[in-house]
């Protein structure tokens, strides 16, 4: 009884990793609004994050050292994770952040090949189903109608933050770090990746300030949400449930992005999602509007978002980063 609710709980907590990993197209707002390089986004993500989870260890009673055995693995954790994050984040500057998303979804697949291959571990039909159906599903969802930004550099980025990531969710697992708890383990990952950024940024020196509320708010979803709750939540779920169903569960991730789409909510333009072609009998829908959730000290204006359907005897999908507007 008590493993079934383990299990459950886990993947409960793998759905909410999924989910908040959602929210990191935010930072394409810092890139076009205020000229932020995916470094600088990266070393503020990082270092607000590590403070909040260094609180969190000391909260849990937890002590902050590690055992010999335990510290080069977790600094290996750390560049992993700190790599597959700025290959993401660079891939946002060469193609559209949802093909960029769509691109990375390779890392379930990655996961289940590396755990079959050198770890033994059963990859099943379930699984494999699973995959198989989850990167369709991502496939069609980010389909832009012949619309999308797409480049090598941005493809080869993309691919390798998937690696990246899927390195990082098996060795969670798979390394002398799997004894070290999930809160101190996600402090020392973001810690190992702020040395990384600073080198990027001349030591600091090309490191820009936080200008207004607007880009505080942000930089704050970006530290919460993608960053120390979904760091962390994978780190927990990877141990309950294992490396390859996590990774299934990842696919879940644009869900974030549907309501509405993630990096344009607190941004002041207009978003029209657009269209991909499924069979439904459901009846038309123009012109949804809704309203930004975000305070206003976050926008300078209300903003609203329009949400464009097509026509019977069709219902268009969602695809979303075509943005238009200003």
């Amino acid at each position: 009884m008590f493993k079934n609710t383990d299990r459950f709980f886990g993947i409960a907590v793998g759905i909410i990793a999924a989910v908040t990993y959602g929210l990191n197209p935010v930072a394409k707002i810092l890139y076009d609004d205020y000229g932020f390089t995916a470094e600088a986004v990266l070393f503020y993500r990082y270092a607000f994050a590590a403070l909040f989870m260094a609180a969190l260890v000391l909260l849990r009673g937890y002590s902050f050292k590690l055992a010999r055995k335990e510290i080069l693995p977790t600094l290996g954790l750390g560049v992993l994770m700190c790599c597959s994050s700025i290959t993401l984040f660079r891939s946002y500057a060469y193609m559209d952040v949802g093909i960029a998303s769509t691109v990375l979804f390779i890392y379930p697949m990655l996961v289940a090949v590396i755990m079959g291959i050198f770890f033994r571990e059963k990859i099943t039909f379930v699984a494999i189903g699973s995959i198989l159906l989850a990167i369709l599903g991502i496939f069609l969802l980010s389909k832009s109608g012949g619309k999308a930004h797409v480049t090598a550099a941005g493809m080869i980025y993309a691919a390798l933050s998937g690696l990246f990531y899927a390195l990082y969710i098996v060795f969670v697992r798979e390394s002398p770090a799997r004894t070290v708890p999930a809160e101190k383990l996600t402090f020392y990952a973001l810690l190992c990746g702020l040395p990384i950024f600073l080198c990027f940024l001349d030591c600091g020196a090309s490191l820009p300030a936080i200008p207004d509320g607007k880009a505080w708010g942000c930089i704050a979803i970006l530290v919460l949400f993608p960053t120390a709750i979904s760091f962390f939540a994978t780190a927990y779920a990877i141990r309950t449930v294992g490396p390859t169903l996590t990774a299934i569960l990842g696919a879940l991730e644009p869900l974030c992005e549907l309501v509405p789409e993630a990096a344009a909510l607190i941004s002041d333009k207009k978003i029209s999602i657009g269209i991909s072609t499924i069979e439904v009998n459901v009846p038309l829908v123009k012109n949804l509007t809704l309203q930004s959730p975000f305070p206003s000290f976050i926008t300078s204006q209300s903003p609203v978002y329009e949400i464009t359907y097509g026509s019977l005897p069709t219902l268009p999908l969602a695809q979303l980063y075509d943005s238009t507007g200003d």
